[in-house]
């Protein structure tokens, strides 16, 4: 049996209708139904393995039982070769080619998921996006009140991009080929020298790069035992026929030696720069266009 007999059953077809988000923004705020994310963990918890089209899983696929007319009426293309799971959602002009995309993801209206791009579980993906060959869009489940990516309306993420961690990637933003963006990762604007964590400010073109980070090497050990027998002797911890007042000048002494003496090295370590903004007004303007030409013959041409 595929479905679980559980009550979690209404909630996991509310998601896979659309009818409920993972997350919503209400008030110009991300908030995540954490209820429903618990659902849907309990949900897999109860799903038995079944082999399905060469495979073993526990979650049925979410075309398995579509025809044309049903494709028609929700007006999907999908390639050969994508895999989608019972549960996720896709508003109407959605273009899935042959991608992975989890339960619990939402893909906005005339968004394209390009092939062997991955959208993770829970993951919520804006309107007019595109997400390019081979970018992973994260997602998590547990715990229930983690934020999943969420990727907003007109955004572009590049071939081999990896947006990971509960990133948000505001409006009109513009993801480098791969470049890759976690909650801990500096995003650093290259005009201001602001640094954000685990955002993507609106309309903002990030590259991949790298900044220098400077430290000592194991010689900092040495000033780490000076400094420890400074503070032994200032506490008067120290005996014998040296005083305890220069027993800690002695050691005070032999600190800064051990640190001025210490090798230093440099490391570059990785990071995203926000090159400029204003992409989304200029994507607005594309999108715009295409929908002027006409959205469905577009779609068929993708």
């Amino acid at each position: 049996m595929l479905h679980p007999s559980s009550n979690y059953i209404d909630a996991i077809s509310a998601l896979n209708k659309g009818k409920r988000r993972i997350c919503s923004k209400i008030q110009n705020t991300w908030q995540v139904d954490e209820e429903l994310k618990g659902e849907v963990s309990k949900y897999l918890s109860e799903l038995q393995g079944q082999c399905m089209h060469g495979a073993y899983d526990k979650v049925p696929l979410k075309f398995d039982n579509w025809n044309a007319d049903d494709f028609q009426a929700a007006q999907l293309r999908v390639v050969p070769g994508a895999v989608v799971r019972y549960g996720a959602f896709m508003e109407p002009g959605v273009v899935l080619m042959n991608c992975f995309v989890n339960i619990g993801a939402y893909i906005g209206a005339q968004t394209m998921i390009d092939s062997f791009a991955t959208v993770g579980s829970c993951a919520q993906i804006g309107q007019r996006c595109h997400i390019s060959a081979g970018a992973v869009i994260g997602g998590v489940l547990e715990p229930v009140a983690a934020r999943p990516v969420i990727i907003e309306d007109e955004c572009f993420v590049g071939a081999g991009a990896s947006i990971v961690e509960g990133v948000l990637v505001r409006r009109g933003a513009v993801i480098a080929m791969g470049t890759r963006v976690g909650a801990s990762t500096r995003v650093i604007d290259r005009q201001t020298g602001e640094v954000f964590y685990g955002e993507i400010p609106e309309g903002a073109v990030v590259v991949p790069g790298t900044y220098a980070w400077e430290g000592a090497d194991d010689a900092c050990g040495k000033a780490d035992d000076a400094c420890g027998k400074a503070e032994d002797a200032e506490h008067g911890k120290v005996e014998g026929a040296e005083g305890a007042e220069v027993a800690y000048e002695n050691a005070k002494s032999a600190e800064v030696k051990a640190k001025g003496d210490a090798p230093r090295y440099k490391l570059a370590v990785q990071c995203a720069i926000i090159v400029r903004y204003g992409a989304k007004s200029q994507r607005t303007e594309i999108n715009l266009k295409l929908r002027d030409d006409e959205n469905k013959s577009k779609i068929e041409d993708c």
